[in-house]
């Protein structure tokens, strides 16, 4: 029986996609090591950067499904539907670089959880450039939350030593945790998500009412608020993460994406409907209308800006 299904999603991301490969090589060889049976599934939508064929032919190894461009989630969905009935998928971006023992490390913890109260764990995400990533260590993205991100009050809290200032402006990216110490988190990202396959079941995997971006938000909310699972963050293990290297957005990766123009306006736009589905889901129906209002115009006067600098 396989322990755990790892599903790989690319597009136009082969230098990025073939390095992680190498990388994740040296993490499977740890498994063997600890006697915990793998597959490595890769879901390829739709490249035409020629990442199939290198894929195919450097890693006779694992499965390779060629699909059309459908977006994260339906993308992710079809390699969870060619797996096998492993206890854990493992859903991983092509943009990291893994430690020997990454995976190793958050399926032991997860083997320990008897009582199963864990659906998700996720690691310590560090960017290639430097730091951290703190989208992998995130709040649910309410009305003040979202406010203090994006009108840049959260760096009130990164500068404060005080928890109580940390929790009420860095709420956002959960400041006031301990960031030594493993502990509980909200969202985590899509580029290191362990979760309990009979968690995922629950939730119908991805939601596919987003093509980009936002998924990760919606599939932590569901497994933490729906399903009363915990997502834990794993601090001692970790990735690297060449952050928006195939979607072309981050200022991270500027000087190595190669995605497109055209590609850059997608993740855009995708990343603005992303907001709107997700609020309209889950937080309309809990504020008044006219705070859904300013909520609303605070979406659109943020994708106008990001038209303008074509950058998150």
């Amino acid at each position: 029986m396989i322990d755990i299904s790892i599903i790989i999603l690319t597009y136009n991301a082969k230098d990025v996609t073939l390095k992680m490969l190498n990388s994740l090589k040296f993490a499977l060889d740890d498994c063997d090591r600890n006697k915990i049976k793998t597959e490595v599934i890769v879901v390829d939508n739709g490249s035409t950067d020629g990442v199939g064929v290198e894929v195919q032919e450097h890693f006779k190894w694992l499965k390779f499904i060629q699909n059309e461009n459908v977006g994260f989630s339906k993308g992710n969905n079809l390699g969870v539907k060619n797996s096998s009935e492993s206890k854990y998928v493992l859903f991983l971006n092509p943009d990291i670089t893994l430690d020997k023992d990454s995976i190793s490390n958050v399926y032991k913890y997860m083997e320990n959880d008897k009582k199963e109260e864990v659906g998700i764990a996720t690691c310590n995400v560090n960017l290639w450039s430097g730091g951290i990533d703190w989208d992998a260590h995130r709040g649910f993205p309410t009305p003040w939350r979202a406010f203090c991100y994006f009108s840049n009050l959260e760096k009130i809290a990164k500068k404060s030593s005080n928890k109580k200032i940390k929790s009420f402006f860095g709420g956002y990216h959960l400041l006031d945790k301990d960031f030594s110490k493993s502990h509980e988190i909200v969202v985590c990202l899509g580029a290191f998500l362990f979760v309990r396959r009979n968690v995922g079941e629950a939730i119908k995997w991805w939601p596919t009412d987003y093509f980009l971006n936002g998924e990760d938000v919606d599939f932590c909310y569901q497994v933490k608020e729906l399903q009363h699972k915990k997502i834990m963050y794993l601090p001692k293990t970790s990735i690297v993460h060449y952050k928006g290297a195939s979607k072309g957005t981050k200022k991270e990766s500027k000087k190595i994406t190669k995605a497109s123009d055209g590609h850059k306006k997608v993740v855009i736009n995708s990343g603005i409907d992303a907001m709107k589905i997700f609020y309209t889901k889950y937080y309309e129906q809990k504020y008044p209308w006219i705070l859904n209002k300013i909520v609303y115009l605070g979406i659109s006067l943020l994708h106008f800006k990001r038209k303008i600098t074509k950058a998150e």
